[in-house]
């Protein structure tokens, strides 16, 4: 069994709160494994790191042959000994159930679920559409954050290379399968800024301009948090750029005619002649002949005005009627407010950040 250290500094890199996932008992982990099967398969690298000051202290612990493997299972439980907390990168599906397999052929108890566990790859997931994520692997999403890595190899791509090292020993060899792994774990710190897209669900905007014709309405804000890389929201109600603490979106207007529905059609009569409803408690003076039985299709209240469309899933303000263009659409609208209401539109682009996982 070998065991490797280093030190990354991080002096100069800019953080946010999200990175005091990793305080005093966290650390972040990386196996490396010769397949996906815990049964049939080992584990050759277990990398863990930890912060101290501006620093990230890395550990690596290498088995030189698969015989190996409870040697490095063991040093690794010291290791959590003085643990409270874990980040990995689709740790909760894959590295810690293979841990927990292979220590319990080990004899090895590793205290695993008893750690808090914070799994980047589920972030990552929710919020694919918006980052624009060709695909949910480690090296993907780094790219779209925009960190770099001097590996250029893949997990599966090193069995191999593992396999010729436990014959060979070559320092070739050892030295890809460090630098994979040591890639990894150190990159994993810069990806816990995906934690701020998790904030965008209570996030706070502040319009700084607002500019609208009768086709879209142009709008800049500010965010009370800082994004690590440019995400995207796209429907047919917004196009939206969120980027560092900067929020701009075009939402289009259409000036029509919409009709709002009223609920409990049978406390009201519908007029034909006027095309209205009007309450039945009101009705005592209109000669009967003219009112006929309000149903779902008729109960409405009917308005020409410029409206914008709001996605199904957003919520919707307390108080304000919520429109359509015909009784069967599913497209729903809201009067936008002539007077350009800054708090009424800040509050509508922080219904559509409060939805952000909904947007595919």
């Amino acid at each position: 069994m070998k065991i490797w250290t280093d030190a990354l500094s991080l002096d100069g890199q800019e953080e946010t709160s999200e990175y005091q996932a990793l305080g005093p008992g966290a650390f972040l982990l990386d196996i490396e494994t010769t397949g996906f099967s815990a049964k049939f398969c080992s584990i050759y690298l277990i990398g863990c790191a930890v912060r101290r000051d501006r620093q990230l202290l890395l550990t690596q612990f290498f088995a030189e042959t698969p015989a190996q493997e409870p040697a490095i299972l063991a040093a690794f439980a010291d290791y959590l000994s003085d643990k409270n907390s874990i980040v990995t990168f689709n740790g909760q599906a894959f590295d810690l159930p293979f841990l927990e397999s292979r220590a319990r052929r080990s004899g090895v108890n590793l205290p695993l679920r008893q750690l808090i566990s914070i799994d980047l790859y589920r972030t990552a997931r929710k919020y694919r559409a918006i980052l624009h994520l060709p695909s949910y692997k480690q090296e993907s999403v780094e790219k779209a954050l925009h960190i770099e890595r001097k590996d250029k190899y893949s997990g599966g791509q090193l069995i191999d290379v593992y396999q010729d090292y436990c014959q060979n020993r070559a320092s070739e060899s050892e030295s890809l399968l460090a630098l994979h792994n040591h890639d990894d774990v150190f990159n994993m710190y810069p990806l816990l800024g995906l934690l701020s897209y998790e904030k965008l669900r209570e996030a706070k905007v502040s319009l700084t301009d607002i500019q609208s014709n009768d086709r879209e309405m142009i709008l800049s804000a500010r965010l009370n948090l800082t994004l690590p890389a440019m995400a995207r929201v796209q429907s047919e109600s917004v196009y939206m750029i969120l980027e560092k603490n900067q929020l701009h979106a075009s939402i289009p207007l259409r000036r029509t005619r919409m009709r709002y529905e009223l609920d409990h059609p049978a406390d009201y009569y519908y007029l034909p002649e006027e095309d209205m409803v009007i309450p039945k408690v009101l009705a005592s003076s209109i000669d009967s002949s003219r009112l006929k039985k309000a149903t779902r299709q008729n109960c409405c209240v009917k308005k020409e005005g410029l409206f914008f469309p709001i996605d199904n899933f957003v919520m919707k303000p307390e108080g304000l009627p919520v429109f359509r263009e015909h009784p069967q659409s599913r497209q729903t609208y809201l009067e936008f407010p002539e007077t350009k209401s800054e708090e009424f539109i800040q509050r509508h682009l922080e219904s559509i950040l409060h939805s952000i996982e909904s947007y595919k």
